[in-house]
């Protein structure tokens, strides 16, 4: 029983086994992270020649020595070598001569519904384990930098044809309004990336973090490839949006001269006068919508504007959502709905059973507008326990940090 460095396909062969896996936990990945410049290596935990854990680690240079990660993993297909995985790889860390060893473990520590009620109890032993092996926890964080929080979608239960319909009530209106304006998905290539990178940054900039630079979407089209990821943009041509609205004003207005006919003839009125008053109501607010679309038409014309745009990859189980922007221009169009739903459908087609929204804060006091977006889609709460480290060399790597802290002053 050991440790080893295995290949890319004994790695997806070991996954193939496995019950789940997050992204980072892929060769895909492992060929990102290289050509992003870490040092990579994949090992296994081998038992009798057959691989029970394995994982991408990743690392980078440290003064006095490395930086190593092992982010959302390990993939396992035996919970019971989970432990002997984790004290192994801190004798491989050792020997790379590493300083700091940094593990994120991609297991459920606790699950919610979709709004932060408790469905389980907390599995506190997954955090004492590995206390008890020597790495110290960074503790149970809120937050959206923690990233210990996923919102995740469970498609095992729905068809392309009633996905919509186990949206939350909220979720299925903005679908079907965003169907029903004439919003179009299409996918972009790589020398495209440039558009897509301008409407994340508008986004990034608006909501205050920080967006991936070109390279990193470049990376991702080229380890990814066409099959494993999507680069996807609505659009939307603001004159056949305006015709629209002004099609369903004239059916509207259609609907009241029968309704008024009637209003002479029948002695109970009321419900007559409710329905004609919901008309008008309606009518008017198509009409401060025409008023907008003549707006946009005049500044964007009889073309295909850009509203938002979203990047997904899959996976054999999993799909996830990884980075996306909408211009605030267009906040009003459900743009983004449309685009969850249509890689939800292409997951359901792929045999895929979740859908992973990836993260937000943890806190449930109604501030969260990454929550309140994923909340439209019915879903699931994860948390994970957080962040451990391990010191191999726990003196040299605190000499170094006094010299580093010396030099920031001097």
């Amino acid at each position: 029983m050991s440790l080893e460095l295995i290949t890319d396909e004994l790695f997806q062969e070991h996954i193939k086994k496995a019950n789940r896996q997050f992204y980072e936990q892929s060769p895909q990945m492992a060929r990102h992270l290289a050509k992003r410049g870490y040092d990579v290596k994949i090992v296994g935990y081998e038992v009798e020649g057959d691989v029970k854990v394995s994982g991408v680690l990743f690392s980078s240079t440290i003064a006095g020595g490395l930086h190593m990660e092992l982010h959302n993993g390990p993939v396992f297909t035996d919970p019971r070598y989970l432990k002997d995985f984790f004290q192994e790889l801190k004798q491989f860390a050792k020997k790379l001569n590493v300083l700091e060893l940094v593990v994120k473990p991609f297991t459920t520590y606790q699950t919610f519904d979709s709004y932060g009620n408790p469905t389980c109890e907390p599995r506190d032993l997954i955090i004492k384990d590995l206390i008890d092996l020597g790495y110290q926890h960074q503790g149970l964080q809120v937050g959206f930098d923690s990233g210990d929080w996923y919102y995740l979608k469970d498609l095992s239960a729905v068809t392309v044809d009633t996905l919509t319909a186990s949206f939350s009530k909220n979720g299925i209106r903005q679908a079907k309004k965003g169907h029903e304006l004439g919003i179009k998905i299409k996918s972009i290539s790589r020398d495209e990336l440039d558009l897509f990178h301008t409407i994340t940054s508008a986004t990034s900039k608006r909501q205050g973090f920080e967006d991936k630079d070109l390279e990193y979407y470049k990376v991702i089209f080229d380890t990814w490839g066409e099959e494993g990821a999507d680069f996807l943009v609505t659009t939307i041509n603001f004159q056949e949006y305006k015709e629209k609205i002004s099609e369903i004003i004239n059916q509207l207005q259609a609907e009241i001269k029968p309704v008024e006919a009637q209003l002479s003839e029948t002695p109970d009125k009321s419900k007559l006068k409710t329905r004609l008053n919901t008309l008008q109501i309606q009518i008017e607010a198509q009409q401060k919508k025409l008023s907008e679309a003549e707006r946009l038409v005049e500044r964007y014309g009889n073309q295909e504007t850009y509203l938002s745009a979203g990047l997904f990859v899959y996976l054999d189980k999993e799909a996830y959502y990884l980075h996306g922007g909408s211009y605030p221009e267009f906040s009003s169009f459900p743009a983004p709905t449309l685009l969850q739903e249509y890689v939800m459908k292409k997951a359901i087609t792929k045999g895929i059973y979740t859908y992973n929204f990836l993260c937000f804060s943890g806190q449930f006091d109604g501030k969260d507008g990454v929550l309140r977006f994923k909340q439209n889609f019915n879903g699931y709460i994860m948390r994970t326990p957080g962040v451990f480290t391990y010191l191999p060399r726990p003196y040299k790597y605190q000499f170094y940090q006094l010299i580093k802290k010396f030099l920031r002053r001097s």
